[in-house]
């Protein structure tokens, strides 16, 4: 900035007089010297001189313009105006204040002749001429400047916006909101409990907790049936639970009711609302994006987006089947209504994707008479070989393309899409768009991208794999509605998205593996299906032999662009999680259209929170994402803040854990 012109012609004055009193002690070695430096000397304050009265000339000149711009007679009543005024040129220098600037916002600085810049928040005086106003923050005050033009500059009139802005800020805070929250454990402890009283037990421990944690906020709190309570509470209590991440979370997961299970609830919020019926509307969408996210976490939602905290357990099992016999009831429906059916997977569709949709084919090719396809884009699926057998098998013609799919679709098909809950993600984006009749069955936990217009939303997100519901699905739709092609193909997707039975097995797994066995799976041909060739199993060491670990986080990437290298990379990150300390892998690769990360854990670690901040999804030990316009690079870059970051909450946690005495010994 700029110093004032004043300070500057002193300046200028000052050395002037030092080089001539030089000159003249030197007088006597150097005469000439002496002269020509008394020259210069009077010839600098003759300029300043006349610099000094064309910048007061130009000054008047301003104070005129203002003077006859706004009617005022006389500077002396401008200068005794009751707010803060500046006067300000078109090259953004202030040339005048009156005294109320100079008392009320800045009596230190010597601001004439500098840039207006720090006073209005950076702008300019062309930026303010355009917006005419601009709320700014001076000395813990809050000010609307308004500009006013005239033809050399601006006026800018400093409006004390101190007590309305309180006002507001007031009225936000004491603004009500709404939260919805589910005790998960509730309906299994329930079922479980016959004479022992546990249920009871845990309730009232989940109840006491939960009343204290709302009388600590001043908050209302009413039970709504055994599982499900609402609070209504203030917004700037609401602020003290972001800012603490919902610990409540962690305290209820503190109450056993097994050895190694814990309870945990699921709190969705609606705020920033018109009313409150609008508020509990949201905070209802909030709590089932929750709970379709796994639970044991909150979900705060308004108008515009949602927020995220908690989710670090792996959810609780469902074992009621009556949700299951109710879709599987309304998917017929449609079937049956619709000239012919389409099922597609994500892209690079994986075993599991696309046995899904081959146990779909298989299930209304032999119950309805309605035809139904494949849509696929082989050459880039990762279930190359699951095609080719499908194809050596009957399934020849089951298999489209998207752009003949595209052709036939019309306004009566019926598209049932797998293993991905976001059109984003789907084969084809645009098929999704062109029809009319959408059926959804993902596993995956849901984010905010989800298709909205789906006729049937079958999720679940306590399922291992979409094979697993498509199986649980299929024994209630008809008698032998799958044959061995089918039973392999889901077999095998259950046995991918499962590691073998290890990662997220329940006991509906085990049903589901056990009915397709009955049909006649033949293990070996299971096996084969997994079975890489030897360019992808070399690709997949050189991938675990070039990773790093970072305190515990694995990350490997390549820029070189292979085949089958989405194959390799997920393989690849599955064997990193073998290391000895490693808790959780990214491995990150090149594709011709994007740059992809595949993420694993052993649980410990949420990679699907990690991998949604990158734009992708999936599970608590399982995720992934693919990023357009950027570069391996960058997404390194990003991966290695978000684990920099996560282990900076992880020290956190402990900290606090071990101040309240629960820490790790």
């Amino acid at each position: 900035m700029k110093k004032s012109i004043y300070s500057t012609a002193a300046v200028f004055s000052i050395l002037a007089i030092i080089l001539f009193l030089n000159a003249f002690i030197n007088r006597e070695n150097n005469i000439i010297l002496f002269w020509a430096t008394a020259a210069v000397l009077a010839v600098t304050l003759i300029i300043l001189y006349v610099y000094m009265i064309k910048t007061r000339l130009y000054i008047n000149d301003l104070i005129k313009s203002v003077n006859d711009a706004f009617g005022i007679k006389n500077k002396k009543m401008l200068n005794s105006f009751v707010l803060p005024v500046l006067i300000v040129d078109d090259k953004d220098v202030i040339m005048w204040s009156n005294s109320r600037f100079f008392d009320e916002i800045d009596s230190k600085n010597k601001f004439i002749g500098e840039k207006v810049y720090k006073y209005i928040s950076g702008k300019t005086v062309r930026q303010l001429k355009k917006n005419k106003s601009v709320n700014v923050d001076i000395n813990d005050k809050n000010y609307n400047v308004i500009c006013s033009e005239f033809d050399s500059g601006v006026v800018l009139i400093f409006m004390d916006n101190t007590p309305y802005r309180n006002l507001i800020k007031e009225n936000n805070e004491n603004q009500p909101c709404v939260l919805m929250i589910n005790f998960d454990n509730g309906e299994e402890l329930q079922e479980n409990d016959v004479d022992s009283g546990i249920y009871i037990q845990i309730l009232a421990q989940v109840e006491k907790t939960l009343t204290q944690w709302t009388a600590d906020l001043n908050a209302f709190m009413r039970k709504l049936s055994n599982e499900r309570y609402i609070v209504v509470m203030k917004e700037k209590n609401l602020e003290k639970c972001i800012e603490n991440k919902f610990n409540i979370l962690d305290k209820i997961r503190e109450i056993h009711f097994a050895k190694n299970r814990y309870t945990t609830i699921s709190i969705g919020v609606g705020h920033k609302s018109k009313n409150f019926n609008e508020c509990e509307l949201w905070a209802r969408k909030a709590l089932d994006m929750a709970l379709g996210r796994g639970g044991d976490q909150a979900v705060i939602k308004d108008k515009d987006k949602f927020m995220f905290f908690g989710g670090v357990s792996n959810g609780i099992e469902r074992k009621d089947r009556i949700k299951i016999r109710i879709v599987a009831s309304m998917i017929t429906e449609n079937i049956n209504k619709c000239d012919k059916v389409f099922i597609m997977g994500h892209k690079f569709s994986d075993l599991d994707s696309m046995g899904a949709c081959i146990g779909l084919w298989g299930m209304i090719s032999n119950v309805f008479k309605t035809p139904a396809f494949i849509v696929a884009n082989e050459e880039e699926s990762s279930a190359k070989k699951l095609i080719e057998y499908a194809k050596d098998n009957g399934a020849k013609k089951a298999f489209l393309s998207v752009e003949k799919a595209l052709q036939r679709i019309t306004s009566d098909s019926l598209l049932i899409i797998v293993d991905t809950y976001a059109a984003g993600f789907t084969e084809s984006n645009e098929l999704c768009s062109k029809a009319n009749n959408i059926v959804v069955i993902d596993h995956h936990r849901m984010g905010t991208n989800g298709i909205k217009n789906a006729a049937v939303l079958y999720h679940d997100s306590y399922a291992s794999s979409a094979c697993e519901m498509v199986t649980d699905l299929c024994r209630y739709m008809g008698d032998n509605p799958i044959k061995g092609l089918e039973a392999q193909a889901m077999l095998a997707g259950i046995m991918l998205d499962t590691k073998n039975f290890v990662f997220k097995t329940g006991v509906r797994t085990f049903e589901a593996a056990a009915y397709l066995k009955e049909i006649g799976v033949d293990m070996i041909s299971v096996k084969r299906l997994f079975a890489d060739d030897i360019e992808t199993y070399r690709s997949k060491y050189e991938l675990v032999s070039m990773a790093q670990i970072y305190d515990g986080y694995a990350v490997s990437c390549t820029e070189e662009i292979k085949n089958n290298i989405n194959v390799s990379a997920a393989q690849a990150a599955d064997e990193l999680l073998n290391i000895n300390g490693v808790k959780a892998s990214f491995v990150i690769y090149k594709t011709p259209k994007s740059v992809n990360v595949s993420a694993r854990s052993l649980g410990d670690v949420n990679v699907q929170v990690l991998v949604e901040r990158l734009g992708g999804g999936g599970h608590q030990s399982m995720a992934g994402a693919q990023i357009k316009g950027t570069s391996v690079k960058m997404v390194k870059k990003r991966i290695l803040k978000l684990i920099y970051e996560e282990i900076c909450e992880e020290v956190k946690i402990q900290k606090r854990l071990q101040q309240e005495g629960r820490g790790k010994n």
